[in-house]
């Protein structure tokens, strides 16, 4: 297990992350989606293995690990890269059934290959890109509001969610010159995760006893793409998020099968042998 631990990295990036999700109402700089309290306290958990803020595989899955057996009901992983693993799969599917939703980022290589990343490629694991400010800034923010065009586009979007130009907490000994001490800006799909994750833990307060599939559904449905009548796709998943539906929105009805992930046991190969006398 990785124990909870302070953040290491050079750039703050945790700390960034986690006061975006939760920073507390305590009269002083920025607020979280859903503000950190004594009876609703942040969970942090290291899973970088240094300053540079590198993680592996193993790394992140103990941190789940760690904090589903500490009763994390929200995970949210700003993090990722390319390559299935089996393991993570399961790891993923064993949270699920132990009611707790993971959030995390799809990747910032839109501009570029455009690959794949887990964990936010996983099932069960809602996706989260990145959608710009007001600002109109070629080439990452073509349109005012719209998807950064640096936000991964695939199969793993499930929503959109602030990720440009985003204010939150900054760990100590990590400087923004335009803002004030202890605070900064970044973006990326890193930073729009979290805004997910906030609002799963609000869905989660407002819905008593719902599952890990209801909360999900409650937030991709509420998204801006669903509420106007259309599927989603591999651009915006159901679109951009929206706190005040996903909070107040009616739970849907749970499926009991899910997690029913249970084929990766199924052998992958058979000895099928074809009779030509066989009738048709």
């Amino acid at each position: 297990n990785i124990p909870a631990a302070p953040d290491i990295s050079v750039s703050g990036h945790g700390t960034h992350v986690a006061g975006i999700a939760a920073a507390p109402i305590d009269g002083t700089g920025a607020v979280g989606v859903a503000p950190a309290s004594a009876s609703h306290p942040i969970m942090p958990v290291q899973v970088v293995l240094n300053s540079r803020g590198d993680s592996t595989d193993a790394t992140i899955m103990s941190g789940i690990t760690y904090a589903v057996n500490h009763g994390a009901k929200v995970i949210n992983i700003s993090s990722g890269g390319p390559g299935y693993s089996q393991a993570f799969q399961d790891t993923v599917n064993w949270a699920t059934k132990r009611g707790t939703l993971i959030v995390a980022s799809v990747g910032n290589e839109g501009l570029a290959d455009n690959g794949l990343n887990f964990p936010a490629g996983y099932d069960h694991v809602i996706g989260v890109g990145a959608q710009c400010d007001g600002v109109v800034d070629a080439p990452y923010c073509p349109t005012a509001y719209g998807r950064a065009a640096f936000s991964n586009s695939n199969f793993s979007v499930d929503v959109l969610a602030p990720g440009v130009n985003i204010l939150s907490t900054l760990a100590s000994g990590v400087v923004d010159l335009t803002e004030p001490a202890g605070y900064g800006r970044m973006e990326g799909t890193s930073m729009a995760s979290p805004f997910v994750a906030g609002i799963a833990a609000l869905a989660y307060s407002s819905h008593p006893g719902a599952t890990p599939f209801q909360v999900g559904r409650l937030i991709e449905m509420s998204g801006s793409r669903a509420v106007a009548g259309f599927k989603r796709n591999d651009t915006a998943g159901w679109g951009v998020v929206n706190a005040v539906r996903s909070v107040n929105g009616t739970a849907p009805i749970n499926d009991i099968t899910e997690p029913n992930d249970d084929v990766n046991w199924v052998p992958s190969t058979f000895n099928i042998v074809l009779s030509n006398t066989a009738p048709i």
